[in-house]
């Protein structure tokens, strides 16, 4: 049906292979190759003792009787309906590929099924509904990521291609940001401080420390993170309150700002605490209320950090 102006594919994949899956053999892919696994019935609910079908009732009152060739008012409908669903296995084979489902509509793939709005494939619309309500199926990647429960998974290439093109996006942004930043060494040392997390410990070496690293080092870093971590890189090359969080920074290395065992941010000399997170703790040293507070950090980071030239007074 792709010849179809509304045909629309996904593909159903496996997402937890078995253990010995991961072997890279050729003759254990090619055996592989020949492997399936299927989809069975299931509930409609914990607990409910119907079988599950993935359509809503509005939904199976259009598409079963047309799929059966029944009548909706024939006595036979209910008992085939339930038949099929009964005994439906819907194969998973190995590979990449998975199992492709046409899930598209007559009318428009916006519209909600209706009785001219209906999918130009029956079965394997049914089929997909089914599937995608299967307690094993989680809709998309990323809902299967980390979830030992879900063995399979929906992947939209159509989502996956606009996906990866915000990616490109993005790492265009990132780019751009780095070619206006990377003069601006303040600003360097700025970014690859609140960022430095994200850089990649190199094996043998200490942590870096971007307040003893030299200018080529913190360049370096810095076209890093652009590269590997566009997203971030680029949320932070734009945010207004870069100093700010800096300053936070500055604190916290200068140890007069500390991380409790909860991870909350506190005040090392009377312990209180100023927020879960660095931007928690830039809001609350940003309020009127904290002004005194500010004012002796302020004091407290001249008198610590002789080498980094602290933010300047006017940021907050």
């Amino acid at each position: 049906m792709a010849d179809h102006p509304n045909s629309k594919v996904v593909y159903l994949k496996r997402a937890q292979p078995f253990k010995h899956e991961s072997m890279n053999s050729e003759v254990m892919q090619e055996q592989l190759s020949y492997t399936r696994r299927g989809l069975g019935s299931y509930f409609a609910s914990k607990t409910s003792k119907l079988i599950g079908t993935g359509l809503n009732p509005k939904e199976g009152q259009i598409l079963h009787p047309i799929f059966f060739n029944l009548s909706p008012s024939d006595k036979e409908l209910r008992q085939n309906v339930d038949d099929w669903y009964i005994e439906i296995n819907t194969d998973i084979p190995y590979g990449e590929m998975g199992r492709p489902f046409e899930i598209g509509l007559e009318e428009s793939n916006e519209q909600p099924i209706s009785e001219t709005n209906v999918p130009i494939d029956i079965e394997q619309y049914m089929r997909y509904r089914h599937a995608l309500k299967h307690p094993y199926v989680a809709a998309s990647p990323e809902l299967a990521a980390g979830n030992q429960l879900k063995l399979y998974f929906f992947e939209d290439p159509t989502k996956v291609q606009n996906l990866k093109l915000q990616e490109v996006q993005v790492k265009d942004e990132a780019f751009i940001d780095y070619q206006q930043a990377k003069d601006n060494m303040e600003k360097v040392l700025m970014l690859v401080s609140v960022l430095k997390g994200y850089l990649k410990p190199v094996k043998g070496k200490p942590k870096m420390n971007p307040k003893t690293a030299s200018e080529t080092e913190l360049l370096i870093a810095l076209r890093e993170l652009a590269d590997e971590h566009s997203r971030e890189f680029h949320n932070a090359a734009n945010d207004t309150k870069l100093k700010k969080r800096y300053f936070v920074d500055q604190l916290l290395e200068a140890g007069i700002l500390r991380r409790a065992g909860t991870g909350t941010i506190q005040v090392v000399e009377s312990g209180d605490a100023i927020g879960e997170t660095i931007n928690e703790a830039v809001e609350f040293l940003g309020l009127n209320s904290s002004s005194a507070l500010l004012n002796s950090l302020k004091q407290q980071l001249r008198a610590e950090v002789r080498e980094v030239k602290p933010v300047e007074e006017d940021s907050y």
